[in-house]
């Protein structure tokens, strides 16, 4: 299988699993899975978590780079990533959203879902 279809398998897996634990995918046509945050304490909180207790290393993207209100948990999967991993990513943000307090399906934003 080429890189570039394992890369969309992982990819499609990764969002597919975020939304299965009800955690909302910013539609894209890239590679990357934007999760929104709203919040720079909180996405920079997440991000700082995720690396201390899970020893995951995701970037929060915050202003000036999106808007102030719009900051984002960016992830890039690779097509090395594996199921396990991806397992171990989507539980450890479902718990650090439900830490924080995370709204993961916004109704007023539902049309930013992502439709696999």
């Amino acid at each position: 299988m080429s890189l570039r279809k394992k890369l969309t398998q992982v990819v499609n897996k990764t969002k597919q699993k975020l939304q299965e634990r009800g955690i909302q995918v910013l539609h894209n046509n890239s590679h990357i899975v934007v999760l929104m945050i709203n919040s720079a304490e909180k996405c920079k909180q997440i991000c700082d978590d995720l690396l201390k207790e899970y020893n995951i290393y995701i970037q929060p993207i915050n202003y000036p780079t999106v808007p102030m209100g719009m900051e984002r948990i960016r992830i890039t999967p690779s097509p090395f990533h594996t199921g396990e991993q991806i397992f171990k990513l989507v539980n450890s943000l479902y718990t650090l959203f439900k830490k924080y307090q995370v709204n993961m399906f916004d109704k007023k934003n539902k049309h930013t879902l992502m439709k696999l």
